[in-house]
């Protein structure tokens, strides 16, 4: 495709650097600072050229500084028709997630301290700003837009997404992500829906929220309710999980996390405005100026913590959160990127206390009671003076045709009579409302109550099931616990032979992290169409290369064989041993003091992370059992209702209407039988 600029520049396209949804993304030849974006569908609608023309025209210098402003529309040189984007190049930056997400963060910017973070969740506030004083709204507001750089300079991407107003002429933002939607825009069509600065003003609290609390989502917690919560649910709710006002909520913060308390005090009540109280009757959000400022003033406010030189808190705390977070077995959301922390001397004595104070975790047993139906509910006979009622005296005439019947012995108009009035009354309960009536209360009662023990039985096997499932679980972590126990205790060679066992599943892991798809380029003569062939050998990864392997794989010609035996040599050198804070096995030849302990928090941490996983999976299973436990309760009290209601019923019947009347088949058998008896006894007899 041959394409020109704004000004008749010609533009020449070089390799393909990302792919979306409206378009794929490309380098320019010849100019490194710039990037061409080529949407799927050309020519442009005129609505979409003519928002990207008052996007072009409304570049600026502060603009430019924040964001991928576009420069120029690019058109088909053949056509002159408008395809596509000139914007600049964001370089040498990574996606904002990747700075808040303790595992990318450790790996893509392991220098990153708490106070770094807050930085960048100043100068992300800072580029909000400057769009809101051009009057640009982002509208679908989420941390895939925006880029992070080495010195924490946030920059928009994607930005001919936003809302922009050209006159009395408003370009929407169409779309949204749920997680960053405000409670008054959740579950609507977004699509032709005017956004404000103070709705982009929630999507900025909840990435703020990210970078101040490493990764956390302000509506992600436990919800002290029925049932689950999704994120969207608790949004809509305004159930913001780490509010001060937990009883309002009924949401609590995710273990291992920073609190409200532990930030100050002004941009704690920040948080609050923006998932609280913002939006309700006209209330605003912070804006983008409030954050920079308490965000200034925390950055102010920091102190460094006395055990640990990479923990950076709020001066305003008598204590190191991070430190408390850790002892009480969370993770180190910040290690060094060398020989790990300073460890204090009282640190690990602190732990093995916590270790030592641990109590006895048991996984609640389920009591056979719960699973069983009730069998029958005993109904005591008042002896009250039952109510005798037509199909009564049809039963009791049935016994009255029975004895008339035998009257036969002496003449047969007895016997006529007694089989026609066996006929009449069996007839009558058989066919009559009364007589149909009495057999149709009692099919319903045992019909509910067949209904509701199969239902107490399906109830009772997924109880079973899931308690098994939940138990399985525990014992599972149970076990890794008590060899992490295990390890933690070792000493002398046993430790060392731990750490030379974990140096070998380190590299192990390495190799398994570099992927022969996405190394192409770093292998000579290795093609896209030779993966599908290695992958169906088994070569995946770096780790699957040897030679039994690669000279296994049809079609691989012994010089890419050869290549990619060398392409896993260089990986290996790569390879440096970067086990938990630090400790390697060197260290330990050395009788490394601090190494040794190193070593020992980390197994410490895992234990305590371990116990409280197990606390929490048994307080989930007590939990699910005890509410499993109210629902089968509640379905065996209606069964005993009703098997009380069906008892009563009963004992206000005659016992001889209940025994006749008990079904068809009862019914004919008796009126049938009364005449055949009758005959055989006036026949003997007579």
């Amino acid at each position: 495709m041959q394409l020109i600029d704004s000004l008749g520049n010609a533009v020449d396209l070089g390799n393909l650097i990302g792919k979306g949804g409206e378009g794929n993304v490309f380098d320019v030849m010849g100019n490194s600072s710039m990037v061409a974006k080529i949407y799927h569908d050309v020519p442009l609608s005129e609505e979409q050229f003519c928002k990207l023309d008052w996007m072009v025209g409304k570049r600026t210098s502060a603009l430019s500084k924040i964001a991928a402003w576009p420069e120029a529309i690019l058109r088909d040189r053949h056509g002159n028709e408008p395809c596509g984007l000139l914007m600049p190049k964001v370089d040498k930056s990574r996606q904002l997630h990747e700075l808040y997400g303790t595992t990318n963060r450790r790996l893509h910017f392991p220098e990153v301290r708490w106070h770094h973070l807050l930085l960048a969740a100043r100068n992300l506030a800072a580029a909000f700003h400057t769009l809101h004083e051009q009057g640009i709204v982002v509208g679908d507001v989420n941390q895939g837009n925006l880029m992070v750089n080495h010195h924490y300079q946030v920059r928009f991407i994607d930005c001919d997404s936003f809302q922009v107003i050209d006159g009395d002429r408003t370009f929407y933002c169409p779309v949204g992500t749920p997680h960053f939607t405000p409670p008054e825009l959740q579950s609507q069509k977004l699509s032709g829906i005017m956004r404000t600065a103070d709705h982009d003003a929630f999507g900025l609290a909840v990435l703020i929220f990210h970078l101040v609390f490493v990764g956390r989502h302000p509506f992600a917690g436990r919800f002290r309710g029925e049932g689950d919560l999704l994120i969207e649910e608790a949004i809509a709710e305004r159930r913001f999980a780490f509010s001060r006002d937990k009883e309002e909520t009924m949401v609590e913060p995710p273990p291992y996390s920073l609190q409200l308390d532990d930030i100050s005090r002004g941009l704690g009540d920040l948080f609050e405005r923006a998932f609280r109280t913002g939006g309700l009757n006209g209330t605003h959000r912070p804006t983008p100026a409030d954050w920079v400022k308490e965000l200034d003033n925390l950055m102010s406010s920091r102190a460094a913590c006395d055990l640990d030189d990479l923990h950076i808190y709020y001066s305003g705390l008598k204590a190191c959160p991070w430190c408390r977070i850790e002892e009480e077995g969370g993770p180190a959301f910040f290690v060094g990127d060398t020989s790990g922390s300073f460890v204090s001397d009282g640190r690990l004595e602190m732990l093995d206390a916590k270790i030592n104070s641990l109590r006895p975790i048991t996984f609640p047993d389920l009591p056979p009671s719960q699973l069983s139906p009730p069998e029958s509910v005993a109904i005591k006979d008042k002896g009250e003076k039952k109510k005798i009622e037509l199909p009564d005296v049809a039963a009791f005439l049935l016994i009255v045709a029975l004895l008339t019947c035998f009257g036969g012995v002496v003449s047969w108009i007895p016997y006529i009579i007694g089989s026609l009035l066996a006929l009449g009354a069996g007839g009558f309960l058989l066919f009559s409302k009364p007589g149909k009536g009495r057999r149709e209360q009692l099919a319903d009662y045992d019909k509910k109550l067949a209904h509701l023990r199969n239902q107490m039985l399906q109830m009772a096997n997924k109880t079973s099931k899931k308690y098994q499932q939940r138990k399985k679980q525990f014992d599972a972590n149970m076990m890794e616990l008590r060899n992490t126990v295990k390890r933690y205790c070792s000493e002398g060679d046993e430790l060392k032979e731990l750490l030379r066992q974990q140096t070998g599943e380190h590299k192990n892991n390495y190799l398994r992290g570099f992927i022969i798809r996405d190394h192409i380029a770093d292998i000579p003569g290795m093609t896209t169409s030779m993966i599908p062939m290695l992958e169906s050998y088994g070569v995946e990864t770096a780790l699957d290369v040897h030679k039994l392997g690669v000279y296994g794989v049809p079609r691989l010609s012994p010089e890419v064989a050869i290549e990619l035996l060398q392409w896993r040599t260089l990986v290996e050198q790569q390879f440096e041993f970067k086990p938990e804070h630090g400790v390697t096995a060197q260290d330990l030849e050395k009788a490394n003091h601090a190494a040794t302990q190193r070593f020992k928090i980390s197994q410490a941490r895992k234990i305590l992370i371990g116990a409280r996983h197990l606390d929490s999976l048994a307080l989930v299973g007590k939990s699910a059992l005890k509410k499993s436990g109210r629902d089968f309760e509640k379905y065996s009290a209606k069964w005993k209702e009703i098997a009380r209601e069906r008892g009563s019923y009963q004992l206000g019947r005659t016992k001889l209407e209940r025994l006749i009347n008990s079904s068809p088949n009862v019914i004919i058998t008796v009126s049938l039988a009364i005449p055949v008896i009758g005959w055989f006894v006036s026949v003997i007899i007579g």
